[in-house]
C-alpha cells in the first residue's frame, strides 16, 4: 500500500458524524457546566456574577456567547461552504438537479442565517403590533410570524422533497438532513409556541416549562434563589429566556451541526463516485 492509498483509507476513517458528536458533547457540557454554575456555585462563578452582572445566571450569558455567537453562527457558515462547493463539483459535472440542490439549499440556510442574525422577523412584529395598536405579540403580530415561519419552512421543504433523488442514495447525508430537519422544526414550534402563541391563549408553553425548571433545578439554596430574583428585577422575561436560550439554541446548534454532517458526507462519497466515473 503506497502513501496515497495510506491516506485515503485515513480520510475514510475519519467520519463527518464524529463532527457532529463533537458537537453534542459541547451541548451536554453546557448543561452539565450551567448547573455547576447556577446551582452549586462551581468555582465561585455564581457568586462573581452576582457581584458584577445584572442577571447573575450563568445559562443567561453562555447560551447566547458562545454557544449562538459564534459557534451556531460559525457552524451555519461552514455548512454553507460546504454546500456550495457540492453545488460548484456539480456544476462542473453538469449534474443539474444536484446542483439546484445545494444551490437552494444554501440559498435557504443564508435566509434563515439572516433572519437569526438581523432579528428581521422580530422588526416587522414590532412594526405590525405599531400599526394595529397591539402590545407584545398582540392577534396581528402573532398571525404574521405563524405566516413568516410557513413561507420559511414551506421553501426549505420544497427543496428537500423536490430534490430527495439527490441525497437518496446518500444514507448518512439522507440521516444527517433529516435530523437536522426535524431539529429545526422543534426549534422553530417551540419559538412559536413559546412566545407568539401566549397572545392569544394567554398561556405561555415557554415562560411555564421554564419557571418549573428554575424551581426544580437551579433553585435549591438561598443563594442560587437571591441570583434568580435579582435576574427577575432586571429582566422581566427570564423564565422564557430559560427555553428561548438554553433549549432552543441548543436545538438550533444540533440542527446546524447536522447539516453540516450532512453536506461533510455528500461531499466525500459525491467527490469520489466521480472520480471512479472519470478513471472507469
Amino acid at each position: 500500500m503506497d502513501n496515497f492509498d495510506y491516506l485515503k483509507k485515513k480520510k475514510h476513517n475519519l467520519k463527518p458524524r464524529l463532527i457532529f458528536y463533537l458537537y453534542s458533547g459541547f451541548v451536554l457540557f453546557s448543561f452539565l457546566l450551567t448547573y455547576l454554575v447556577d446551582a452549586h456555585n462551581f468555582l465561585g462563578l455564581r457568586d462573581f456574577m452576582i457581584d458584577h452582572f445584572a442577571v447573575p445566571l450563568f445559562w443567561f450569558h453562555w447560551f447566547r456567547t458562545p454557544v449562538e455567537i459564534p459557534v451556531q453562527w460559525y457552524t451555519l457558515g461552514a455548512a454553507v461552504l460546504i454546500f456550495i462547493i457540492n453545488a460548484g463539483i456539480a456544476l462542473e459535472r453538469k449534474d443539474k438537479d444536484i446542483f439546484r440542490f445545494w444551490f437552494l439549499l444554501s440559498a435557504g440556510i443564508i435566509l434563515m442565517f439572516v433572519e437569526d442574525a438581523g432579528d428581521v422577523r422580530h422588526a416587522y412584529r414590532e412594526h405590525i403590533e405599531t400599526i394595529f395598536g397591539e402590545g407584545f405579540y398582540g392577534l396581528y403580530s402573532t398571525l404574521y410570524e405563524l405566516l413568516y415561519f410557513i413561507i420559511l419552512g414551506a421553501f426549505m421543504l420544497y427543496v428537500i422533497i423536490k430534490f430527495r433523488a439527490v441525497y437518496r442514495e446518500y444514507v448518512n447525508t439522507r440521516k444527517y438532513l433529516l435530523r437536522g430537519y426535524i431539529l429545526y422544526g422543534v426549534a422553530v414550534t417551540g419559538s412559536w409556541l413559546g412566545s407568539g402563541f401566549e397572545a392569544v391563549t394567554g398561556f405561555s408553553f415557554y415562560s411555564t416549562v421554564g419557571e418549573f425548571i428554575l424551581n426544580r433545578i437551579f433553585i435549591i439554596d438561598g443563594r442560587s434563589e437571591f441570583a434568580y430574583r435579582v435576574a427577575q428585577q432586571n429582566y422581566i422575561f427570564i423564565n422564557r429566556n430559560l427555553m428561548d436560550r438554553a433549549f432552543e439554541e441548543s436545538l438550533e446548534l444540533l440542527a446546524a451541526a447536522s447539516l453540516l454532517t450532512a453536506a461533510l458526507y455528500f461531499f466525500s462519497h459525491y467527490r469520489d463516485k466521480t472520480e471512479k466515473n472519470e478513471h472507469s
